[in-house]
């Protein structure tokens, strides 16, 4: 040691009595622990508040069936759908015809259309 200090170990006997806490001491941490269950309670309602408010007004935004916009004046198919002249509406009758005969009788079908084509 050069500085000179010096150490001495010396033995105490231990206090076999703790020292008394004052009353006022042993209350903080009751009260600390209320006003904690206070802050907690308060701001959970207050979650809760705003998480029904929230609701309440994103349910108010959906649109009504009235508030949704419609045309005034309906379309007319007629402008979608032409109508079909004379000579298309004959064409497409003979069409029909012919598809329902070669379906009912198929070996007929096939007999007419070799005619035809041994005639060209």
């Amino acid at each position: 040691v050069l500085r000179g200090d010096q150490i001495s170990v010396v033995s105490i006997p231990f206090d076999a009595q703790p020292e008394e806490i004052p009353e006022e001491i042993e209350k903080e941490p009751a009260k600390d622990k209320a006003q904690w269950y206070r802050l907690a309670a308060v701001a959970t309602g207050i979650a809760i508040l705003l998480l029904v408010f929230f609701l309440l007004f994103r349910r108010r935004k959906v649109p009504q069936v009235d508030d949704i916009p419609t045309m005034e004046t309906p379309i007319s198919i007629d402008h979608i759908v032409p109508e079909l002249t004379v000579e298309e509406r004959i064409h497409k009758e003979r069409q029909r015809k012919i598809t329902d005969i070669a379906r009912e009788k198929p070996e007929e079908a096939v007999q007419l259309l070799r005619t035809w084509l041994l005639d060209e």
